[in-house]
């Protein structure tokens, strides 16, 4: 065995106890702590050949030293060769290769190295929980949602709360607390401790009573159709049998040199692990319990210890820590069924009956072996977890987790089943370091990790959950994103980090009195200094910069954009004095807008003055029309010769011709129009000049005979405008002749020449139709052919 491993517990519980009635040898001091005290001390090495009968006087003297016994009994002291290292003094490079980070979950901190998953999901290490000394094995309170922790060497059992995520409570208990059960009738927990086995009320968390049972108490198991509790005792080779109703040993079993107990709820059955005298295939007993006999064995592997019963499959899975693997026994046949290599000293073991897997913790391989229940194959090996301490192994329903007890890193961890979240850079020299951190909560409470690493890739498994990340800097590098978050949400994760060389950007200025304080903002980035440079730092690509606006200076180019490929840039800036150049208006009304245009900047004032700064130079300039107003010249140029400068801009206002135009006055007839006070007359259009933008009112003179429309109104000037139209028509009183029937004498006296007229044609035509003309004269009669009729012709009138 190499000398990290850790010692066989089979050799530390025979060192231990072959002082015990049941051995002819013994060896001086196994082991024992440096705290022993001299009576321990003495009896230990007095019976290096005392016979037999003398065995009883041995036994009674390891009682005055139980603690230092249990501890060589469990190894927590002597089990491994060399201290364990301190928690705080682990140092090795995190991230390197396949191994994982110095993690901090919560409270607790622990580095675990393992080896990249090669499936997109499966059982990770999660979180380590820092227990008491030496925690030995756990046991999960289904009704409060807890973990119970038993630390061999602190003496007492801690409390991890499932909900709040950390160790809540310490029960002590004394002695050295090694296995522990719960009884889920009575809501208890039995904890096998020295001579004793402890019982601790969950609902006060204080010891509830103490038994005392047949000498070393190690496994328990927890019958729940008996409310019985069996417990293994290595030294008398017996399994006694507790009832939780009155919590006193009630029977024994004989059990030759029993370790552990399992109990198999299909067939109300014990299954007891016993281990031979030297190195050789062990034992499983099976014990009934309702004869509390023995009704068969099976024959496992060299040092069985933990066991683990698969209510699926109906198999209980024995850990052989001799023999590096796990005996599958069927309960249906008490037979062994198949033999799985794991790792080296599997000494715990759990069933998970969410996953159907068998958990067994493989104390010297520093990691655990996942177990298919289905096929009874390793599937999975969380890898270099904690240390080479791995004892108790318990599955935890309330969070879906696996808690491994590891008395060497004096921690619990937990393991469950996440996904793989890959965080990948690129852009990096191959060897260059880079350290990220990710954190957040899921169902197991908060995450806090950090990560070190030299290679591209850093894999890890998370569960379900939201995460931030933050890449921190990297001396020359820029990191994309450098910050964000990510989800994992039953599916593998990744996470690419994009890394680009930083290239010095460097503005240099001339012309600045020394110690002038000065400014750059480029790509969004301001800084200043009082020398004659700023720096920045950019990778490759386009970049705006701005100058800061500098008192009585003026950079140039005072704007721009650097273009960084693959080298540093330097940027050269030249800072002139700037002078004050002055225009001032004369004229204009008070409050009238105003511009000047000054290299193709323009600056508006309805105050008299513009101010504007320049450096020197001869400035050309324009002036922005003002409505109503006129300057002798719109253009000019002001010079600045290392002082100010000044112009004097004079308005006037503008004037326009206001021109009224009539129609309907006959012709030559003189007229008048009055406008904002003003009369003009004369003949045919009117004319106003002079008069200056804005609103006026007018009336139009009154002519005899003739209406004006309109007679009055208002004209609004506003620049050259039309003519306004005034139409005169004749006023009704406008007739100067006689009048006959109404009308004027000339158009009554034709009317009635007219009337006249008609008349006399009317009577001449009356009188020619009444004379018409005369009739003929009769005609003589003519000779009749005829016969001559009876009745003779009318006479003619």
């Amino acid at each position: 065995m190499n000398e990290g491993d850790r010692r066989s517990p089979v050799v530390e519980m025979r060192q231990a106890y072959r002082r015990s009635p049941f051995s002819e040898r013994s060896v001086s001091g196994a082991n024992m702590s440096q705290g022993s005290n001299a009576s321990c001390r003495a009896v230990a090495s007095s019976d290096t050949h005392r016979p037999r009968k003398l065995g009883l006087l041995v036994f009674l003297g390891l009682l005055l030293c139980a603690v230092p016994v249990l501890t060589a009994l469990d190894s927590h002291a002597a089990g491994i060769r060399g201290a364990p290292a301190p928690l705080a003094g682990l140092s090795k490079a995190i991230g390197s290769g396949p191994l994982q980070p110095l993690a901090t979950h919560g409270p607790s901190a622990f580095f675990r190295a393992t080896p990249i998953p090669s499936a997109s999901s499966g059982f990770q290490v999660f979180r380590a929980i820092g227990a008491g000394v030496n925690p030995w094995s756990t046991a999960y309170d289904s009704a409060k949602g807890e973990m119970y922790i038993a630390n061999s060497q602190s003496g007492n059992v801690s409390v991890y709360s499932n909900s709040l995520g950390r160790i809540v409570t310490n029960i002590p208990i004394g002695g050295a607390p090694a296995y522990i059960a719960y009884d889920s009738g009575k809501g208890e927990m039995f904890v096998s401790s020295d001579r004793n086995v402890t019982v601790i009320s969950d609902a006060t968390n204080t010891v509830a009573a103490t038994i005392l049972v047949h000498g070393a108490p190690t496994g328990l198991a927890y019958d729940s159709a008996k409310g019985e509790v069996y417990v293994a005792n290595y030294i008398t080779n017996v399994v006694s049998v507790i009832s939780d109703t009155n919590n006193t040993v009630t029977t024994t079993i004989p059990i030759h040199n029993g370790t552990n107990v399992v109990y198999d709820a299909g067939i109300s059955e014990v299954f007891a692990t016993s281990l031979p005298v030297t190195a050789t295939p062990g034992t499983v007993a099976i014990i009934s319990d309702t004869t509390h006999r023995a009704v068969g064995s099976v024959l496992v592997g060299i040092e069985p210890f933990g066991l683990a019963y698969d209510s699926t499959t109906a198999r209980v899975y024995v850990a052989n820590f001799g023999s590096a693997n796990v005996s599958v026994i069927s309960d249906v046949t008490n037979t062994l069924v198949t033999s799985i290599p794991v790792g080296n000293g599997p000494y715990g073991a759990a069933y998970d009956p969410h996953s159907g897997d068998v958990f067994v913790a493989n104390g010297n391989s520093d990691n655990v072996s996942v177990i298919s229940g289905a096929t009874n194959t390793v599937v999975q090996s969380v890898g270099n977890y904690v240390g080479s301490g791995a004892t108790g192994v318990t599955y935890d329903p309330g969070i879906d987790a696996i808690f491994i007890a590891d008395q060497n890193l004096n921690v619990v961890a937990m393991i469950i089943e996440g996904y793989n979240v890959l965080f990948s850079e690129s852009g990096l020299p191959g060897g260059t370091s880079w350290t990220f951190s990710y954190s957040g909560t899921s169902a197991y409470g908060p995450t806090n990790v950090s990560v070190a690493s030299t290679m591209s890739s850093f894999l890890t498994r998370l569960p379900n959950g939201s995460y931030a990340f933050t890449i921190n800097p990297v001396a020359n590098f820029l990191a994309s994103p450098a910050r964000g978050s990510f989800n994992v949400a039953g599916a593998a994760v990744t996470v690419a980090i994009t890394f680009s060389e930083l290239f010095p950007v460097t503005f240099r200025e001339m012309g600045l009195a020394a110690g002038t304080d000065w400014s750059v903002r480029f790509n969004g980035t301001s800084n200043h200094s009082t020398t004659n440079s700023i720096g920045f730092t950019a990778t490759n690509g386009s970049y705006p910069y701005v100058l800061g606006t500098l008192s009585g200076y003026r950079g140039a180019p005072s704007a721009g954009t650097v273009v960084v490929i693959g080298a540093p840039r330097t940027v050269s800036i030249t800072f002139n004095a700037t002078y004050a150049i002055t225009f001032t208006e004369t004229g204009l009304a008070s409050g009238t807008n105003w511009s000047v245009t000054v290299g193709g900047s323009t600056s508006f004032s309805l105050t008299t003055s513009i101010a504007l700064v320049e450096v020197n130079g001869t400035y050309p300039y324009t002036l922005g029309a003002v409505p109503g107003w006129t300057t002798a010249s719109y253009a000019g140029a002001v010079t600045v010769s290392g002082a100010a400068a000044s112009k004097v801009i004079a308005w006037a206002q503008s004037t326009y011709t206001v021109t009224f135009a009539e129609t309907g006055l006959p012709i030559g007839t003189s007229w008048s129009v009055t406008l904002n006070s003003v009369t003009v007359s004369g003949v045919g259009d009117l004319a106003f000049p002079g008069v200056a933008n804005g609103t006026y009112t007018y009336t139009v003179g009154g002519i005899t005979g003739f209406t004006p429309s309109p007679a009055t109104g208002s004209v609004k000037v506003s620049g050259p405008s039309s003519p306004i139209a005034i139409v005169f028509q004749p006023s009704s009183s406008s007739s100067t002749g006689s009048t006959f029937l109404g009308l004027p004498a000339t158009e009554g006296y034709a009317l009635v020449g007219a009337i006249i007229l008609v008349v006399v044609i009317a009577g001449v035509a009356l009188a020619l139709r009444g004379r018409g003309p005369k009739a003929p004269p009769p005609s003589p009669p003519a000779a009749s052919t005829a016969p001559p009729s009876e009745t003779p012709p009318p006479a003619s009138p």
